[in-house]
């Protein structure tokens, strides 16, 4: 395809999803329909159909933008030579949700029980690109001398997976008293896990809204 043809296209479906983002977050993803955006784009039903067949492939194409921005900030951090592995990793922990995205407001809907696959897909394809980057600086905080781990990437794949489960109220309807206990107890696992030195993860102790 034209260089020109490829930045039109791209352009458009930026604006689709630009656009689609206000209204699912403005009116929630049930109540917006297909008409909203059109109206808000200003492009005609056959245009949109071009680049989806429904308002879900809509939802799925965000999930594939925010896993992009949370990979894109991860190599940023991951790379940055002023910081030490410790403050790189305590980073990357902060970075890698997909709510504190720019089209973070519609995460929500992933929690619904029929976008549950999305879901699933959404939490696999994260961990799958975020892992090997995090797994690097693992290896870096082992030659720093400050974690003790044999087998980074596969320590790093364990503990996204479980912090991600046990601490998601989509899974779990934990209380706030339960939920403190668990984020305690996720702190006290990560440092065994990476042999790091006690409390220098105490801050996964604190509410995810804190964070």
């Amino acid at each position: 395809m034209p260089k020109g043809l490829t930045k039109k296209r791209d352009a458009r479906l930026a604006a689709i999803l630009d656009a689609a983002s206000e209204l699912f977050a403005e009116k929630g993803y049930e109540a917006t329909t297909v008409a909203d955006i059109l109206d808000a784009v200003g492009m005609g039903k056959g245009t949109f159909y071009h680049y989806f067949d429904s308002k879900q492939e809509v939802l799925e194409a965000f999930v594939e933008r925010l896993t992009a921005q949370v990979v894109e900030r991860a190599n940023t951090i991951a790379a940055d030579p002023e910081l030490d592995a410790h403050s790189k990793l305590v980073r990357l922990v902060a970075s890698i949700s997909l709510a504190r995205t720019p089209d973070g407001a519609i995460i929500d809907e992933l929690h619904r029980p029929d976008n549950a696959r999305l879901r699933h897909r959404s939490l696999v394809e994260t961990i799958r690109q975020v892992a090997p980057i995090m797994a690097r600086v693992v290896e870096q905080g082992v030659a720093e001398g400050v974690y003790s781990t044999p087998r980074p990437l596969e320590t790093v794949e364990f503990l996204l997976v479980g912090i991600s489960a046990i601490l998601d109220q989509g899974f779990f309807d934990w209380t706030p008293q339960t939920l403190a206990s668990r984020a305690a107890e996720v702190a006290r696992v990560t440092e065994l896990a990476l042999g790091a030195a006690p409390g220098s993860f105490a801050f996964l102790a604190s509410p995810a809204s804190d964070r």
